[in-house]
């Protein structure tokens, strides 16, 4: 498939661009957990521009609960570190929290 598409596989929809039948330009992909990211692809994989919304189940119950925003540049489906801007959206709270990612070579930390 090439230009702009739709398909199911892998437990995700996409809808966005192809390129040689792979994930490749614009496009948004949905997981089954509801995970989803927005974007650029290259070769089937996040690279560039996007912005990915992960829904945390509540611990105490099967209902969703918190959200953790994650956007900047992606490489070959790594989030680069330098750019990485993080959001936590707590259901209980409603409360925005921004986090910078702080990189040492032992470990990641947030402030």
């Amino acid at each position: 498939m090439n230009g702009l598409g739709r398909a199911n596989y892998n437990n995700m929809l996409y809808e966005g661009y192809f390129k040689n039948n792979q994930l490749d330009g614009y496009g948004r992909q949905i997981m089954k957990d509801g995970t989803h990211y927005t974007g650029f692809f290259k070769n089937d994989r996040k690279h560039g521009r996007g912005t990915i919304v992960r829904m945390e189940r509540d611990k105490d119950s099967e209902n969703y609960g918190d959200i953790c925003v994650e956007e900047g540049e992606w490489f070959n489906d790594v989030l680069k570190e330098e750019t990485a801007q993080f959001r936590y959206i707590s259901s209980k709270e409603k409360e925005v929290s921004n986090f910078s990612m702080q990189i040492t070579p032992e470990r990641r930390t947030f402030e």
